[in-house]
C-alpha cells in the first residue's frame, strides 16, 4: 500500500497488458531533438538521435509518429526501412536488433496546428 490507501501496480504489468503502450525490446537511454519551425508555412522539420538499450533480440522497432511524415532511418548508422501504420500511428522501423546498446536517427516534417500534435 502507498500512502492515501491505493495499491501500487507493477508498471511492467500496466504496460504488457495494454495494447496502446510500446513494447520493451528496446529502452530508450537519451534524446537528441531539433525542431526546426516555419511559422509562415505552418510546418517543421526535425531530427531525432534516440540512444537505446536493446533489451531483447527483435527484428523491428516500434515508435510513436503521429501526424509526422518521416523522410529517413538510420539504426545503428545503418539505413534502415519503415512502415508507418495508419490505425495506430505508430512507426514500424524494420531492423534486426540485438541486446545491447545502439542508436536510432530519423529525420521527418509536421504541420503546425492547434493540437501541436508531432511537434
Amino acid at each position: 500500500m502507498v500512502p492515501g490507501g491505493e495499491r501500487r501496480i507493477s508498471t511492467l504489468a500496466l504496460v504488457t497488458e495494454n495494447p496502446h503502450r510500446l513494447p520493451h525490446t528496446a529502452r530508450p537511454v537519451r534524446y537528441g531533438l531539433v525542431l526546426s519551425p516555419d511559422l509562415d508555412a505552418a510546418t517543421f522539420s526535425g531530427v531525432v538521435d534516440i540512444d537505446i538499450t536493446v533489451v531483447e533480440a527483435a527484428d523491428f522497432l516500434l515508435l510513436n509518429a503521429a501526424e509526422l511524415d518521416i523522410s529517413a532511418v538510420t539504426v545503428g548508422g545503418a539505413p534502415a526501412s519503415f512502415t508507418l501504420e495508419p490505425a495506430t500511428e505508430r512507426m514500424r522501423i524494420h531492423a534486426a536488433i540485438e541486446p545491447g546498446d545502439t542508436s536510432v536517427h530519423i529525420e521527418f516534417t509536421g504541420v503546425l496546428n492547434d493540437q501541436l500534435r508531432g511537434f
